[in-house]
Protein backbone atom coordinates (compact mmCIF):
# COMPACT_ATOMS: atom_id res chain seq x y z
CA UNK A 1 0.00 0.00 0.00
CA UNK A 2 2.76 2.43 0.93
CA UNK A 3 4.49 1.87 -2.40
CA UNK A 4 1.27 2.77 -4.24
CA UNK A 5 0.60 5.67 -1.87
CA UNK A 6 4.13 7.03 -2.45
CA UNK A 7 3.57 7.03 -6.21
CA UNK A 8 0.21 8.76 -5.79
CA UNK A 9 1.58 11.52 -3.54
CA UNK A 10 4.47 12.14 -5.97
CA UNK A 11 2.07 12.54 -8.90
CA UNK A 12 -0.24 14.80 -6.89
CA UNK A 13 2.69 16.97 -5.84
CA UNK A 14 3.76 17.37 -9.47
CA UNK A 15 0.17 18.14 -10.49
CA UNK A 16 -0.14 20.74 -7.76
CA UNK A 17 3.00 22.50 -8.98
CA UNK A 18 1.87 22.45 -12.61
CA UNK A 19 -1.57 23.79 -11.70
CA UNK A 20 -0.02 26.56 -9.63
CA UNK A 21 2.16 27.46 -12.60
CA UNK A 22 -0.89 27.36 -14.85
CA UNK A 23 -2.48 30.22 -12.90
CA UNK A 24 0.39 32.44 -14.02
CA UNK A 25 0.75 30.74 -17.40
CA UNK A 26 -0.93 33.36 -19.59
CA UNK A 27 1.04 36.22 -18.09
CA UNK A 28 4.33 34.30 -18.34
CA UNK A 29 3.65 33.32 -21.97
CA UNK A 30 3.09 36.99 -22.90
CA UNK A 31 6.27 38.05 -21.10
CA UNK A 32 8.39 35.32 -22.70
CA UNK A 33 7.00 36.05 -26.18
CA UNK A 34 7.80 39.76 -25.77
CA UNK A 35 11.35 39.01 -24.58
CA UNK A 36 12.04 36.60 -27.46
CA UNK A 37 10.58 39.05 -30.01
CA UNK A 38 12.63 41.95 -28.66
CA UNK A 39 15.90 39.98 -28.86
CA UNK A 40 15.09 38.56 -32.30
CA UNK A 41 14.16 42.00 -33.63
CA UNK A 42 17.68 43.25 -32.82
CA UNK A 43 19.14 40.63 -35.21
CA UNK A 44 22.40 40.24 -33.35
CA UNK A 45 25.00 39.02 -35.84
CA UNK A 46 27.79 37.69 -33.64
CA UNK A 47 29.06 37.69 -30.08
CA UNK A 48 31.76 40.29 -30.97
CA UNK A 49 29.45 42.62 -32.95
CA UNK A 50 29.62 45.29 -30.26
CA UNK A 51 33.42 45.29 -30.26
CA UNK A 52 33.51 45.66 -34.07
CA UNK A 53 31.05 48.55 -33.95
CA UNK A 54 33.02 50.37 -31.26
CA UNK A 55 36.24 50.04 -33.27
CA UNK A 56 34.52 51.31 -36.40
CA UNK A 57 33.00 54.21 -34.46
CA UNK A 58 36.45 55.17 -33.22
CA UNK A 59 37.83 55.19 -36.76
CA UNK A 60 34.95 57.22 -38.17
CA UNK A 61 35.29 59.80 -35.40
CA UNK A 62 38.95 60.25 -36.35
CA UNK A 63 38.35 59.79 -40.09
CA UNK A 64 40.06 63.01 -41.29
CA UNK A 65 43.18 62.27 -39.28
CA UNK A 66 43.35 58.62 -40.30
CA UNK A 67 42.67 59.35 -43.99
CA UNK A 68 45.51 61.88 -44.09
CA UNK A 69 47.82 59.41 -42.42
CA UNK A 70 46.74 56.69 -44.87
CA UNK A 71 47.60 58.84 -47.89
CA UNK A 72 50.94 59.91 -46.48
CA UNK A 73 51.90 56.32 -45.64
CA UNK A 74 50.86 55.01 -49.05
CA UNK A 75 52.63 57.77 -50.99
CA UNK A 76 55.76 57.50 -48.92
CA UNK A 77 56.01 53.74 -49.11
CA UNK A 78 54.34 52.66 -52.35
CA UNK A 79 53.83 55.37 -54.94
CA UNK A 80 53.21 59.08 -55.45
CA UNK A 81 52.86 61.47 -58.33
CA UNK A 82 56.57 62.29 -58.42
CA UNK A 83 57.56 58.64 -58.14
CA UNK A 84 59.88 59.15 -55.18
CA UNK A 85 58.36 56.51 -52.90
CA UNK A 86 60.48 54.30 -50.68
CA UNK A 87 59.65 51.28 -52.83
CA UNK A 88 60.74 53.17 -55.99
CA UNK A 89 64.00 54.35 -54.45
CA UNK A 90 64.81 50.87 -53.13
CA UNK A 91 64.13 49.42 -56.56
CA UNK A 92 66.49 52.03 -58.15
CA UNK A 93 69.17 51.25 -55.57
CA UNK A 94 68.86 47.50 -56.17
CA UNK A 95 69.18 47.99 -59.94
CA UNK A 96 72.24 50.24 -59.56
CA UNK A 97 73.92 47.75 -57.24
CA UNK A 98 73.28 44.99 -59.76
CA UNK A 99 75.28 46.96 -62.40
CA UNK A 100 78.36 47.11 -60.19
CA UNK A 101 77.97 43.72 -58.55
CA UNK A 102 81.12 42.45 -60.21
CA UNK A 103 83.28 44.91 -58.26
CA UNK A 104 81.37 44.96 -54.92
CA UNK A 105 81.96 42.11 -52.50
CA UNK A 106 78.67 40.65 -51.19
CA UNK A 107 76.61 42.53 -53.72
CA UNK A 108 74.22 39.64 -54.33
CA UNK A 109 73.32 39.43 -50.61
CA UNK A 110 72.80 43.18 -50.37
CA UNK A 111 70.60 43.13 -53.49
CA UNK A 112 68.48 40.41 -51.91
CA UNK A 113 68.14 42.43 -48.67
CA UNK A 114 67.12 45.55 -50.61
CA UNK A 115 64.46 43.54 -52.45
CA UNK A 116 63.16 42.09 -49.17
CA UNK A 117 62.88 45.58 -47.68
CA UNK A 118 61.02 46.77 -50.77
CA UNK A 119 58.52 43.88 -50.53
CA UNK A 120 57.90 44.57 -46.80
CA UNK A 121 57.45 48.31 -47.39
CA UNK A 122 54.99 47.77 -50.23
CA UNK A 123 53.03 45.25 -48.09
CA UNK A 124 52.82 47.68 -45.14
CA UNK A 125 51.66 50.54 -47.35
CA UNK A 126 49.00 48.52 -49.15
CA UNK A 127 47.73 46.91 -45.91
CA UNK A 128 47.27 50.26 -44.12
CA UNK A 129 45.65 51.75 -47.22
CA UNK A 130 43.21 48.84 -47.51
CA UNK A 131 42.25 48.82 -43.81
CA UNK A 132 41.57 52.54 -43.64
CA UNK A 133 40.04 52.86 -47.10
CA UNK A 134 37.48 50.00 -47.12
CA UNK A 135 36.02 50.24 -43.58
CA UNK A 136 34.11 53.44 -44.21
CA UNK A 137 31.61 53.67 -47.06
CA UNK A 138 29.20 56.47 -47.83
CA UNK A 139 28.59 59.48 -45.65
CA UNK A 140 30.68 59.16 -42.43
CA UNK A 141 28.18 61.25 -40.44
CA UNK A 142 25.22 59.06 -41.43
CA UNK A 143 27.19 55.92 -40.78
CA UNK A 144 28.23 57.18 -37.35
CA UNK A 145 24.54 57.81 -36.52
CA UNK A 146 23.66 54.26 -37.54
CA UNK A 147 26.45 52.85 -35.39
CA UNK A 148 25.28 54.86 -32.37
CA UNK A 149 21.71 53.57 -32.83
CA UNK A 150 22.94 50.00 -33.11
CA UNK A 151 25.09 50.29 -29.99
CA UNK A 152 22.17 51.87 -28.10
CA UNK A 153 19.94 48.91 -29.07
CA UNK A 154 22.55 46.44 -27.83
CA UNK A 155 23.00 48.41 -24.60
CA UNK A 156 19.23 48.26 -23.86
CA UNK A 157 19.26 44.50 -24.36
CA UNK A 158 22.27 44.15 -22.07
CA UNK A 159 20.46 45.99 -19.27
CA UNK A 160 17.56 43.50 -19.49
CA UNK A 161 19.00 40.17 -20.53
CA UNK A 162 22.72 39.90 -19.90
CA UNK A 163 26.07 41.68 -19.66
CA UNK A 164 27.24 40.45 -23.08
CA UNK A 165 25.72 39.52 -26.43
CA UNK A 166 26.54 35.87 -25.66
CA UNK A 167 24.53 36.09 -22.42
CA UNK A 168 21.63 37.77 -24.26
CA UNK A 169 21.54 34.89 -26.73
CA UNK A 170 21.62 32.35 -23.90
CA UNK A 171 18.71 34.16 -22.20
CA UNK A 172 16.75 34.05 -25.43
CA UNK A 173 17.25 30.28 -25.84
CA UNK A 174 16.23 29.60 -22.23
CA UNK A 175 13.12 31.77 -22.66
CA UNK A 176 12.17 29.74 -25.72
CA UNK A 177 12.48 26.51 -23.72
CA UNK A 178 10.29 27.90 -20.91
CA UNK A 179 7.73 29.04 -23.45
CA UNK A 180 7.61 25.56 -24.94
CA UNK A 181 7.13 24.01 -21.49
CA UNK A 182 4.30 26.41 -20.63
CA UNK A 183 2.64 25.86 -23.98
CA UNK A 184 2.74 22.10 -23.42
CA UNK A 185 1.80 22.22 -19.71
CA UNK A 186 -1.88 21.46 -20.40
CA UNK A 187 -0.88 18.22 -22.11
CA UNK A 188 1.39 17.38 -19.18
CA UNK A 189 -1.45 18.03 -16.70
CA UNK A 190 -3.85 15.85 -18.67
CA UNK A 191 -1.29 13.02 -18.73
CA UNK A 192 -0.65 13.30 -14.99
CA UNK A 193 -4.39 13.36 -14.25
CA UNK A 194 -4.78 10.05 -16.06
CA UNK A 195 -1.87 8.66 -14.08
CA UNK A 196 -3.38 9.98 -10.85
CA UNK A 197 -6.70 8.28 -11.65
CA UNK A 198 -4.96 4.94 -12.20
CA UNK A 199 -3.01 5.28 -8.96
CA UNK A 200 -6.16 6.23 -7.02
CA UNK A 201 -7.77 2.99 -8.19
CA UNK A 202 -4.61 1.07 -7.33
CA UNK A 203 -4.47 2.58 -3.83
CA UNK A 204 -8.18 1.94 -3.35
CA UNK A 205 -7.78 -1.76 -4.21
CA UNK A 206 -4.90 -2.24 -1.79
CA UNK A 207 -6.55 -0.09 0.91
CA UNK A 208 -9.70 -2.24 0.72
CA UNK A 209 -7.62 -5.40 1.16
CA UNK A 210 -5.86 -3.78 4.08
CA UNK A 211 -9.25 -2.79 5.52
CA UNK A 212 -10.51 -6.38 5.32
CA UNK A 213 -7.45 -7.67 7.15
CA UNK A 214 -7.83 -4.99 9.83
CA UNK A 215 -11.52 -5.76 10.32
CA UNK A 216 -10.73 -9.42 10.93
CA UNK A 217 -7.92 -8.49 13.31
CA UNK A 218 -10.18 -5.94 15.06
CA UNK A 219 -12.80 -8.62 15.74
CA UNK A 220 -10.18 -10.94 17.26
CA UNK A 221 -8.67 -8.10 19.29
CA UNK A 222 -12.08 -7.04 20.59
CA UNK A 223 -12.78 -10.57 21.79
CA UNK A 224 -9.43 -10.81 23.55
CA UNK A 225 -9.82 -7.41 25.24
CA UNK A 226 -13.34 -8.20 26.48
CA UNK A 227 -12.13 -11.51 27.98
CA UNK A 228 -9.24 -9.79 29.78
CA UNK A 229 -11.36 -6.91 31.07
CA UNK A 230 -14.04 -9.23 32.42
CA UNK A 231 -11.33 -11.13 34.27
CA UNK A 232 -10.18 -7.76 35.68
CA UNK A 233 -13.55 -7.17 37.43
CA UNK A 234 -15.40 -5.49 34.57
CA UNK A 235 -18.03 -8.24 34.06
CA UNK A 236 -20.50 -6.21 31.97
CA UNK A 237 -17.94 -4.51 29.76
CA UNK A 238 -18.35 -4.34 26.00
CA UNK A 239 -15.40 -3.38 23.85
CA UNK A 240 -15.06 -3.08 20.09
CA UNK A 241 -12.55 -1.82 17.57
CA UNK A 242 -14.29 0.09 14.77
CA UNK A 243 -12.36 0.19 11.49
CA UNK A 244 -13.95 2.54 8.95
CA UNK A 245 -12.91 3.44 5.43
CA UNK A 246 -12.80 7.24 5.28
CA UNK A 247 -14.05 8.97 2.14
CA UNK A 248 -12.96 12.22 0.58
CA UNK A 249 -15.57 13.02 -2.04
CA UNK A 250 -15.78 10.20 -4.55
CA UNK A 251 -12.54 8.61 -3.37
CA UNK A 252 -11.07 7.34 -0.14
CA UNK A 253 -9.14 9.65 2.16
CA UNK A 254 -5.72 8.11 1.74
CA UNK A 255 -2.99 8.50 4.36
CA UNK A 256 0.40 6.87 4.76
CA UNK A 257 -1.22 4.03 6.74
CA UNK A 258 -4.22 3.40 4.52
CA UNK A 259 -7.71 4.86 4.25
CA UNK A 260 -8.97 3.61 7.63
CA UNK A 261 -9.91 5.43 10.79
CA UNK A 262 -9.69 3.28 13.91
CA UNK A 263 -11.72 3.93 17.06
CA UNK A 264 -11.62 1.94 20.32
CA UNK A 265 -15.09 2.00 21.86
CA UNK A 266 -16.20 0.78 25.25
CA UNK A 267 -19.35 0.39 27.35
CA UNK A 268 -18.67 -0.35 31.02
CA UNK A 269 -22.26 -0.60 32.25
CA UNK A 270 -25.28 -2.52 30.89
CA UNK A 271 -27.53 -0.49 28.61
CA UNK A 272 -24.92 2.16 27.86
CA UNK A 273 -23.93 2.74 24.23
CA UNK A 274 -20.42 2.07 22.99
CA UNK A 275 -18.48 5.34 23.09
CA UNK A 276 -14.88 6.25 22.21
CA UNK A 277 -12.75 5.11 25.11
CA UNK A 278 -11.15 8.48 25.76
CA UNK A 279 -14.57 10.05 26.43
CA UNK A 280 -15.91 7.70 29.07
CA UNK A 281 -13.21 5.61 30.73
CA UNK A 282 -12.17 6.49 34.29
CA UNK A 283 -8.57 6.26 35.52
CA UNK A 284 -9.05 2.73 36.85
CA UNK A 285 -10.88 1.57 33.75
CA UNK A 286 -8.24 3.07 31.49
CA UNK A 287 -5.48 1.30 33.45
CA UNK A 288 -7.15 -2.06 32.90
CA UNK A 289 -7.85 -1.34 29.22
CA UNK A 290 -4.21 -0.39 28.64
CA UNK A 291 -3.04 -3.56 30.39
CA UNK A 292 -5.40 -5.68 28.28
CA UNK A 293 -4.20 -3.99 25.07
CA UNK A 294 -0.55 -4.31 26.01
CA UNK A 295 -0.96 -7.98 26.87
CA UNK A 296 -2.73 -8.72 23.60
CA UNK A 297 -0.19 -6.78 21.53
CA UNK A 298 2.69 -8.58 23.17
CA UNK A 299 1.14 -11.96 22.37
CA UNK A 300 0.91 -11.06 18.70
CA UNK A 301 3.95 -8.86 18.10
CA UNK A 302 6.38 -9.73 20.87
CA UNK A 303 8.71 -7.48 22.86
CA UNK A 304 11.81 -7.81 24.99
CA UNK A 305 10.65 -5.55 27.81
CA UNK A 306 7.28 -4.11 28.83
CA UNK A 307 7.06 -1.20 31.29
CA UNK A 308 3.93 -0.24 33.23
CA UNK A 309 3.79 2.93 35.31
CA UNK A 310 1.19 2.64 38.11
CA UNK A 311 -1.04 0.26 36.15
CA UNK A 312 -2.99 -0.22 39.38
CA UNK A 313 -4.17 3.41 39.55
CA UNK A 314 -7.80 3.74 40.60
CA UNK A 315 -8.52 0.03 41.17
CA UNK A 316 -9.46 -1.94 44.27
CA UNK A 317 -7.32 -4.47 46.11
CA UNK A 318 -8.91 -7.57 44.57
CA UNK A 319 -8.62 -6.12 41.09
CA UNK A 320 -5.02 -5.16 41.81
CA UNK A 321 -4.27 -8.79 42.59
CA UNK A 322 -5.80 -9.89 39.30
CA UNK A 323 -3.71 -7.27 37.54
CA UNK A 324 -0.68 -8.73 39.30
CA UNK A 325 -1.59 -12.24 38.07
CA UNK A 326 -1.93 -10.93 34.52
CA UNK A 327 1.43 -9.19 34.76
CA UNK A 328 3.01 -12.35 36.10
CA UNK A 329 1.61 -14.38 33.25
CA UNK A 330 2.97 -11.79 30.81
CA UNK A 331 6.39 -12.13 32.43
CA UNK A 332 6.62 -15.76 31.30
CA UNK A 333 7.60 -14.45 27.85
CA UNK A 334 9.05 -10.97 28.39
CA UNK A 335 10.67 -8.86 31.05
CA UNK A 336 7.99 -6.86 32.86
CA UNK A 337 8.89 -3.74 34.83
CA UNK A 338 6.04 -2.29 36.88
CA UNK A 339 6.08 0.82 39.05
CA UNK A 340 3.35 0.25 41.64
CA UNK A 341 1.93 1.30 45.00
CA UNK A 342 -0.15 -1.88 45.22
CA UNK A 343 1.03 -4.51 47.77
CA UNK A 344 -0.85 -7.21 45.82
CA UNK A 345 1.14 -6.47 42.64
CA UNK A 346 4.46 -5.99 44.46
CA UNK A 347 4.06 -9.37 46.23
CA UNK A 348 3.65 -11.21 42.91
CA UNK A 349 6.91 -9.91 41.42
CA UNK A 350 9.98 -12.09 41.05
CA UNK A 351 12.20 -9.20 42.10
CA UNK A 352 11.37 -6.17 44.20
CA UNK A 353 13.26 -2.88 43.97
CA UNK A 354 12.78 0.12 46.24
CA UNK A 355 13.17 3.59 44.76
CA UNK A 356 14.02 6.47 47.09
CA UNK A 357 14.41 10.18 46.45
CA UNK A 358 16.73 12.36 48.55
CA UNK A 359 18.34 15.78 48.43
CA UNK A 360 22.10 15.94 47.95
CA UNK A 361 23.84 19.33 47.82
CA UNK A 362 20.54 21.02 47.02
CA UNK A 363 19.68 18.65 44.16
CA UNK A 364 17.17 15.80 44.09
CA UNK A 365 18.68 12.36 43.54
CA UNK A 366 17.02 8.96 43.11
CA UNK A 367 18.44 5.64 44.21
CA UNK A 368 17.25 2.08 43.55
CA UNK A 369 17.86 -0.93 45.79
CA UNK A 370 17.12 -4.64 45.23
CA UNK A 371 15.29 -5.92 48.35
CA UNK A 372 15.91 -9.27 50.01
CA UNK A 373 13.13 -11.38 51.59
CA UNK A 374 12.87 -9.50 54.90
CA UNK A 375 13.16 -6.13 53.20
CA UNK A 376 10.33 -7.13 50.89
CA UNK A 377 8.17 -8.01 53.89
CA UNK A 378 8.95 -4.61 55.45
CA UNK A 379 8.23 -2.68 52.27
CA UNK A 380 4.95 -4.50 51.48
CA UNK A 381 3.89 -3.98 55.14
CA UNK A 382 4.64 -0.29 54.82
CA UNK A 383 2.53 -0.08 51.65
CA UNK A 384 -0.33 -1.82 53.47
CA UNK A 385 -0.17 0.08 56.75
CA UNK A 386 1.68 3.34 56.21
CA UNK A 387 4.24 4.72 58.68
CA UNK A 388 3.38 2.61 61.75
CA UNK A 389 3.56 -1.02 60.67
CA UNK A 390 1.87 -3.63 62.91
CA UNK A 391 2.58 -7.35 63.32
CA UNK A 392 -0.69 -8.16 61.55
CA UNK A 393 0.40 -6.12 58.54
CA UNK A 394 3.76 -7.90 58.47
CA UNK A 395 1.96 -11.24 58.69
CA UNK A 396 -0.30 -10.21 55.80
CA UNK A 397 2.76 -9.24 53.78
CA UNK A 398 4.37 -12.66 54.43
CA UNK A 399 1.15 -14.40 53.42
CA UNK A 400 1.03 -12.42 50.13
CA UNK A 401 4.58 -13.42 49.33
CA UNK A 402 3.90 -17.05 50.23
CA UNK A 403 0.81 -17.16 47.99
CA UNK A 404 2.80 -15.74 45.08
CA UNK A 405 5.09 -18.79 45.21
CA UNK A 406 2.33 -21.40 45.25
CA UNK A 407 0.63 -20.24 42.01
CA UNK A 408 -2.51 -18.21 41.54
CA UNK A 409 -6.08 -19.09 40.75
CA UNK A 410 -6.29 -16.13 38.41
CA UNK A 411 -4.19 -17.96 35.83
CA UNK A 412 -6.49 -20.98 35.44
CA UNK A 413 -8.46 -19.40 32.57
CA UNK A 414 -6.20 -20.05 29.61
CA UNK A 415 -8.04 -17.39 27.56
CA UNK A 416 -6.57 -14.71 29.82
Amino acid sequence: YRISYGKLTAVRSELSQLRADLNERAMMIDILKYQIHEIDAARLTSDDEEDKLERLRTRIRSLERTDKGRRIIYRALCQNEKGYSAAYLLERASAALSQIADVVDGAEDMIRRLDDCRYDIVDIGETVNKLLETDVDGDPGEQLTQIERRLNTIDKLKKKYGATIAEIRTFRNEAEQKLSQLTNSEDAIASLELKESRLVNECADVAEKLHSIRCASAANLSEEIVGTLRYLDMPKVEFTVDVTLEHDGDSYRFTQNGADSVDFKISVNPGEPLVSIGKVASGGEMSRVMLALRSSMNRHFGSDTVIFDEIDAGVSGSTSEKIGHLLRRLSRDVQVICITHSPQIAALADHHYLIRKSEVDGRAESSITLLDEEERVSEISRIIGGINVTDKQRAAAREMLQRSRTGSEGLKDEKI
